[in-house]
């Protein structure tokens, strides 16, 4: 899943952060490595879907947790004239970079064997980007619609990391800087940077929700936060009623959206304030055992649990081994994973961390006797080099494709299965930017408009239009449906702005005096909103007084799982296709409220076409016919795919003529033995 998305599933996903070094702290706090376990477990937890729908707040916390620790070495040692940005850094690499790059080397061993060539490309250049420290800006460019789920990437939790690295680098100059030339004004413009930061946030989470998420610029607020704590409660105490209270509401305000918010939740913008909030007044609450001598506060004897603290030291290892464990489960295992299964992989979770912890990252930071842990640089850099260089090879040879047997490969192949992805955007580039399709000479006839399931019959289309001498625009973008005065709600859809093109799209229609106007849509993605009837009905309406012949398609079958993945691991692993293919019955009780709407909307003008007896034997949606994949994806017809509706094309542009279905189909209805899928 998803962004708070799933992009999120979605996501956009959420992760946890490394922690300072713990040797840098005048007083160590137990209570903080305990606040630290118990962000690490809600992200684990959401991850394994255990219950805890918003679980990706952890993330936020360590951000917090980060920047208050982070701030307090550098002031210190700035107040003593010891910091030194060199020693700054090679701590930090110390503390993150040896675990990583373990974990790294492991996670590219495994996909050699157990995935796909565009998994293992699109691994690779992960990697990459997590070894350049722009994990963040690589996910943030590269997740699109037509890309590998989030869900499907073994090294998205690294963006995360990709913050704080950037973070590292830019923090610690900008404090000296004001330490030096500014020092009145440092923490006035600290709190500047900080409010430009969330206000960021809070704009962008609307229009650019990936972007929100995913850069610096957005989650710096977040670790400002932690640093403008340390700033201001360097010394005074408090009472304990006072820390008592204020740890009752922190944790509540981490507790409370952890269950409450889910992967829908507009995130993070100033909802992020919330678990952020909590944070910052648990750190708070929890030294008072430090400057009042006194007894900790409850909350902080809770996080002070030796249980808890012990995870808490090994949160960064079980944060790094948790995500590829559940990415590498979901291949080998599918995604519908028992309980026991995910109670399990939080075991192995936390035993990775434990051996991670134990030794890589504790051999690391002590220091101690063998040359390459005195080298930390250069060992970074020898390692880095041959992730890099390894990873290079994986990308430009497309993945590796000659490492796995020739049958996988062929399902795997329907993933690069296009079909016209024109994305056409009015609003930015005009109707000189309507691409055509069909016959090449004549006059332009027909208009093929919707979203990203239009562009999968765009092959079926073009093949009737050709066969007819029929010149066809297309106008299509995703997870955009082509009906008046209405906005989707898609990250990739052009949403409020998709009125506007629609508008333009209908104006482009009485121009040009079209014969047929196709309208394709997933129309289960929308026909629930309140507005979609009337809007359907208006399209309608203005396409049959242009004088145009609407025909209406109704969508294909939308699948549980991505198909050509679904194929090529089952085959991987099992050695045949193991196709779990969908009911009809399932199909139509999903789009039953459109196509009833459709039959009664049914008119002299207005043709409804069905491309379900093409697609479905034996009251199941078949995912291969004829040796050929029918699905890209989940849901997105493959170009043999859309070819296959051409007979549905066809009998409009013929008028009364009907549909003839291909012999397969044909013979399959009449006589359902007689269909071999394989």
């Amino acid at each position: 899943m998803f962004v708070c998305r799933t992009w999120v599933n979605a996501g956009f996903v959420r992760c946890c952060l490394s922690e300072p070094d713990m040797n840098d702290c005048s007083s160590y706090r137990p209570d903080i490595d305990g606040l630290r376990a118990v962000a690490v477990l809600l992200v684990v937890l959401f991850h394994l879907d255990l219950g805890v729908s918003g679980g990706f707040i952890g993330v936020d916390v360590f951000f917090v947790i980060s920047g208050y620790l982070i701030t307090q070495i550098i002031q210190r040692r700035m107040h003593d004239g010891s910091f030194s940005l060199k020693e700054f850094w090679i701590r930090r690499i110390r503390r993150i970079v040896p675990a990583a790059t373990v974990m790294t080397a492991v996670v590219l061993f495994t996909g050699y064997f157990w995935l796909l060539p565009s998994d293992y490309q699109a691994l690779a250049d992960s990697v990459i980007a997590h070894l350049r420290m722009n994990a963040n800006g690589h996910f943030y460019s590269s997740l699109d619609y037509f890309g590998p789920a989030a869900d499907q990437q073994p090294m998205l939790h690294t963006w995360s990391l990709a913050v704080e690295e950037q973070f590292y680098l830019i923090y610690p100059i900008l404090l000296l800087v004001l330490f030096r030339y500014a020092r009145r004004w440092a923490t006035v413009l600290l709190w500047l940077g900080f409010a430009a930061s969330l206000g960021l946030s809070q704009s962008m989470v609307g229009s650019d929700p990936t972007g929100s998420f995913y850069l610096l610029p957005c989650r710096a607020w977040e670790l400002l936060a932690g640093g403008l704590l340390a700033i201001h409660c360097r010394r005074g105490a408090v009472s304990p009623a006072v820390a008592n209270l204020a740890g009752g509401v922190g944790g509540l305000c981490i507790l409370v959206p952890a269950f409450w918010f889910d992967s829908g939740t507009t995130f993070p913008g100033f909802l992020a304030m919330l678990p952020c909030a909590g944070a910052v007044a648990l750190i708070w609450s929890g030294r008072t055992a430090i400057f009042a001598e006194a007894h900790s506060p409850l909350v902080g004897r809770v996080l002070g649990h030796p249980s808890l603290v012990s995870l808490g030291k090994i949160s960064y290892s079980v944060y790094l081994w948790h995500w590829p464990l559940v990415v590498y489960a979901q291949v080998r295992w599918g995604d519908a994973l028992s309980p026991v299964t995910r109670f399990l992989m939080l075991g192995m979770s936390i035993g990775l961390g434990q051996l991670s912890y134990r030794f890589i990252e504790q051999p690391f930071r002590q220091q101690l006797r063998f040359p390459i842990f005195q080298r930390p640089v250069l060992a970074a850099v020898g390692a880095w080099g041959c992730l890099i260089g390894f990873s290079w090879l994986i990308s430009a040879s497309n993945g590796l494709p000659q490492r796995l047997p020739s049958s996988v490969i062929r399902f795997a192949a329907a993933t690069e299965s296009n079909a016209y992805e024109f994305q056409v955007d009015l609003l930015k580039n005009g109707i000189e930017s309507i691409p055509q399709i069909g016959a090449t000479d004549g006059d332009v006839s027909c208009l093929l408009w919707g979203d990203s399931h239009a562009m999968a019959l765009a092959p079926g289309v073009a093949a009737a239009c050709q066969s007819r001498g029929i010149v066809c625009s297309q106008i299509t973008y995703s997870s955009t449906p082509p009906l008046l005065d209405f906005s989707g709600h898609s990250v990739w859809g052009l949403d409020e702005r998709a009125p506007a093109q629609n508008d333009l799209v209908m104006d482009h229609i009485r121009s040009q005096s079209f014969d047929y106007v196709i309208l394709a849509c997933k129309w289960s993605g929308h026909h629930k909103q309140p507005t979609f009837q009337p809007c359907l009905e208006k399209t309608l309406r203005q396409i049959e007084a242009a004088g145009a012949r609407c025909v209406l398609v109704r969508d294909v079958a939308i699948n549980d799982v991505d198909v050509p993945r679904e194929l090529a691991y089952s085959t991987l692993f099992t050695g045949s296709p193991t196709p779990q293919e969908l009911m009809h019955a399932s199909h139509l009780e999903v789009n039953l409220a459109s196509n009833q709407l459709f039959d009664e909307l049914e008119s002299d003008q207005t043709v409804v076409v069905d491309p379900a007896p093409l697609f479905v034997r034996e009251d199941r949606w078949q995912w291969i016919i004829d040796g050929e994949v029918m699905y890209r994806d989940r849901h997105h017809l493959t170009i043999l795919g859309g070819q296959r509706t051409q007979p549905l094309f066809e009998a409009v542009f013929a008028e009364d003529t009907p549909i003839e279905y291909p012999d397969s189909s044909r013979v399959a209805s009449e006589d359902p033995k007689s269909n071999a899928r394989f």
